[in-house]
């Protein structure tokens, strides 16, 4: 058997071969030279157990195969066979790839001590026995880099950074900006923006015009800031996190005219606010109204509301619309959906001092329902009922005198003869003047197709062969089907339909009468 009288530790280089982006390899490459006793490189296989101590070899930090620590005094278990070429060996220390050696270095080692030494055993034969190589190799800079995974204070500067990169900012306050290839500045990241919150600024292609500001706060703000300016440097939209120095504070979205004015602005309350060129707010879409009910609301341009639109008008569960007068304090008009939470649709109108005058009411005790004081009717000028008419040989027409139809319950027909005291009215419509109101009862007998005037003004068909006719004179029937007369008021009686407001000299034809049974 050869005899070694003793190793030599000839060269100790630690190296990684990672980029700083990606993981450090947790290895050591270490190589070293063995004589025999007669200071001959020796050549073979060898025999090798490695393991990381302190200086005094008392404590244990790595051992290759992952055993537990010996305080450095006794070799691992296991061990690696390495070949030896003229005394020369390598071996990366951490390899997993190695047979054996099954420990990676982690790099909290060197992290944590100062100084750490590489210890290792030599033997001939894999039962040994194996040799202790004295003195313990402390490893130095390169192995410590394995805890460089992040940069200290000061160690990038100016030099160091590509030449689009430069750093700069004013005593106290760190600056570092990117430039195109011209010089003009395009990114700009600030320690202090100017509000005493770090920033990142975004320029325009020239590198003149700010258009896009993030900061930690803004304008006193205390939450986080987007702000977003046109090309010429105007701002346009802002995000603010938080719009004031409150920690209750809303977040803001605000989009401005380029002098500034804000047009929209949209809260997490869920508040959308609209304003006019000259910031005048007019339109509120508001997510929380009335008790978790949406609304609208819309201003004049001095600031009063006077339209409100909610999904709960008045705290009775149904959606409304509300109108107010100039001032905005006094409710005029309100149309809701039920009045009081039930029933049918329900509109109401009032005086500029709140006095309600007009109701409309959709469902009142199952029936619609009007009340107001005065009702006035501009679109017709009689009070008509809505009758079914048989023509009894003539078509039934506007303008015609109608009669009781005995035969027929409820119903009318067209009049045929003279002084007829069943006469009942004048269907209304004639010469462009309709009914001012219809009455009638749809499924009863109280129900037609033809409006007969009752009262008021009207078209009448009459005949002048009877005797001209001139206003003041009372009107009757006549022989001609559907036509009126003058009457003779002696004998009249019971048989007046009206009385004529206009003449009508010979012929037939239509006059105003004023509907007046008698």
């Amino acid at each position: 058997m050869k005899h070694f009288s003793r190793l030599c530790l000839l060269i100790l280089s630690l190296g990684f071969t990672g980029i700083l982006r990606a993981e450090i390899p947790k290895m050591i490459h270490y190589q070293g030279f063995v004589t025999e006793s007669n200071n001959r490189p020796y050549t073979g296989n060898g025999y090798f157990k490695f393991a990381l101590v302190n200086q005094p070899g008392t404590t244990t930090y790595w051992n290759f195969d992952g055993s537990a620590a010996l305080g450095g005094a006794e070799p691992p278990g296991a061990a690696i066979s390495l070949g030896v070429d003229q005394g020369l060996f390598s071996v990366l220390l951490g390899d997993t790839a190695v047979p054996n050696m099954i420990s990676r270095i982690d790099s909290v080692i060197f992290a944590s001590h100062n100084q750490v030494y590489l210890r290792l055993w030599f033997s001939e034969a894999l039962a040994g026995p194996f040799v202790l190589v004295t003195p313990d190799s402390r490893i130095v800079s390169v192995g410590f880099a394995m805890a460089a995974q992040k940069l200290v204070d000061g160690a990038i500067s100016g030099p160091e950074l590509a030449p689009a990169v430069t750093l700069g900012g004013s005593p106290g306050s760190g600056e570092l900006a990117v430039e195109k290839a011209d010089g003009s500045r395009t990114i700009s990241v600030q320690a202090d923006i100017g509000s005493g919150n770090g920033g990142i600024l975004l320029y325009t292609a020239n590198g003149l015009k700010e258009t896009v500001r993030l900061t930690g706060a803004e304008n006193g703000t205390q939450g986080g800031f987007l702000g977003l300016k046109n090309q010429n440097g105007h701002a346009t939209v802002q995000l603010s996190a938080q719009s004031g120095p409150e920690a209750s504070s809303l977040a803001e979205i605000r989009l401005m005219e380029a002098d500034g004015t804000v047009m929209a602005k949209l809260s997490n309350e869920g508040i959308l606010n609209l304003s006019r060129g000259d910031g005048t707010s007019t339109l509120i879409l508001d997510s929380d109204d009335v008790d978790g009910a949406g609304g609208i609301s819309l201003k004049r341009s001095t600031g009063e509301r006077t339209v409100r639109l909610s999904g709960d008008l008045g705290a009775n569960g149904k959606g409304g619309l509300a109108l107010f007068t100039g001032d905005g304090l006094i409710e005029t008009v309100r149309l809701t959906g039920s009045r009081f939470g039930t029933g049918g649709g329900f509109a109401q109108f009032s005086k500029p001092n709140g006095t309600v005058t007009i109701q409309i009411n959709g469902d009142h005790n199952g029936e619609g329902r009007i009340t107001t004081q005065v009702l006035e009717i501009t679109g017709g000028a009689d009070l008509s009922e809505s009758f079914e008419v048989a023509s009894s040989g003539s078509k039934s027409k506007a303008g015609m005198i109608v009669c009781i139809d005995p035969d027929r319950p409820g119903e009318l027909r067209v009049s045929d003869k003279r002084y007829d005291s069943t006469v009942a009215g004048i269907v209304s419509g004639a010469g462009g003047v309709k009914p001012g109101m219809l009455m009638g009862h749809k499924g009863t007998l109280a129900d037609g197709k033809y409006p007969v005037a009752l009262t008021g003004r009207v078209y009448c068909q009459l005949d002048a062969s009877y005797g001209a006719i001139k206003p003041g004179d009372l009107i009757t029937t006549s022989d001609t089907p559907g036509h009126g007369m003058k009457a003779d008021p002696g004998i009249a009686a019971g048989a007046i339909v009206g009385k004529a407001m206009t003449s009508l000299a010979e012929g037939r034809g239509l006059v105003l009468v004023l509907v007046s049974l008698q």
